[in-house]
């Protein structure tokens, strides 16, 4: 059996990265930027969001945003680190987003008709990181067969 061409070392390159490890890396580290804008608009708007019902409140959009924020930036980092246990948590935590995301928009928000638009949107970011966390050279990447 040949080695990986991927070294779990920290003489590794960006070049030494499958191209899927780098489309997992950026799409964690853009879902990371957005629950932060999620963050960071609650607390600069708060004065704003509190004239308005908002089903979960203030504090659940500042709490989901900051704890999503915070998880997918360390997916992001472990994944381009090829930290062993990366691919797991990384399917675990997309799984668990999904379920929290409609949870999210079908039982706290009253988003009507984007329901439908936004639960596509899920549904394929959901496919295109399952077929990713499944390719040959991610699971190479992380020694697991």
């Amino acid at each position: 059996m040949q080695p990986s061409p991927y070294h779990h070392d920290m003489t590794r390159t960006r070049f030494d990265r499958p191209l899927e490890v780098k489309y997992l890396a950026g799409v964690f580290i853009g879902i990371s930027i957005w629950h932060a804008i999620r963050l960071i608009s609650a607390l600069v708007f708060q004065d704003t969001l509190t004239s308005y019902p908002l089903t979960g409140g203030l504090l659940y959009l500042m709490i989901s945003g900051g704890c999503w924020t915070i998880a997918w930036l360390i997916l992001a980092i472990n994944t381009w680190l090829g930290s062993s246990w990366a691919r797991k948590a990384s399917i675990g935590t997309v799984v668990a987003y999904l379920l929290w995301l409609i949870l999210d928009t079908f039982m706290l928000q009253e988003s009507g008709t984007t329901a439908l638009c936004q639960l596509s949107i899920t549904l394929i970011l959901l496919i295109f990181m399952t077929v990713l966390l499944n390719s040959h050279d991610v699971r190479d990447y992380y020694h697991e067969k």
